[in-house]
């Protein structure tokens, strides 16, 4: 019995899609995100990687309140042209500053050692690690001392390198090499970069998140005219 070659042919395609299908979900099947883990405070010893859109560190700004925080977008952003008006409304309130964008500083790293360990921080794996502007501004100022050679080889995570200690105290912020050394797992393959982490670069918030954070605002001075009258 002779099989009709179309038949055949449709076959061999389908054969092929479905070798890609399953090759896209074995690789869906791999983490997307790493741990975040936030600034310790005291001493954590660490080293940075690189992301697959080679960057090192990603600065964003959002308004944060006690249970959610909205991206902030620069030069056209409806909370803060909301709060600014509120702001000038009830000039003698100053309760709802800190509902203000305030920036952040996001960079994959390892993790080594840290004198606070606590429940969210995760040693000897990648982890997203989020910290204010002094992160950024610690990272960049050592990068741009730094000579290539010696660059290249803290950013490849197979070569033994000189480690890190980052200190927190007081809202103070350091950054500074040691005499420790040592090697970390390359960054899994799978996770986002960091231009996709916490909000995706160039996409606004939903619009149901700002009316959300705005109500928020709102409950802030709804409860200061009923204390004030």
């Amino acid at each position: 019995m002779s099989i009709d070659p179309d038949v055949i042919r449709k076959l061999k395609e389908q054969a092929k899609i479905n070798r890609e299908k399953r090759a896209s979900a074995a690789i869906g099947r791999g983490p997307r995100m790493a741990p975040i883990v936030y600034v310790p405070g005291g001493t954590t010893i660490l080293r940075f990687y690189m992301d697959s859109e080679k960057n090192l560190t990603r600065m964003l700004r959002r308004h944060k309140g006690d249970k959610m925080s909205v991206l902030c977008l620069d030069g056209g952003c409806k909370i803060c042209g909301y709060l600014t008006a509120m702001d000038e409304k009830y000039p003698d309130f100053r309760g709802a500053s800190r509902l203000y964008s305030v920036q952040i500083t996001i960079a994959y790293a390892w993790i080594f050692s840290c004198s606070e360990v606590g429940k969210f921080v995760r040693t000897m794996t990648p982890v997203l690690l989020m910290g204010d502007h002094k992160l950024g501004r610690e990272v960049d100022a050592h990068v741009e001392i730094m000579d290539e050679e010696a660059l290249g080889k803290m950013l490849d995570p197979s070569t033994d390198h000189v480690l890190w200690e980052l200190k927190s105290y007081d809202r103070r912020l350091s950054l500074a090499p040691t005499s420790e050394r040592g090697t970390m797992d390359s960054l899994p393959k799978t996770l986002y970069p960091l231009s996709q982490c916490i909000h995706p670069e160039g996409q606004a918030p939903k619009t149901e998140q700002v009316d959300k954070f705005i109500e928020i605002i709102d409950e802030f001075y709804r409860t200061y005219i009923e204390t004030a009258a």
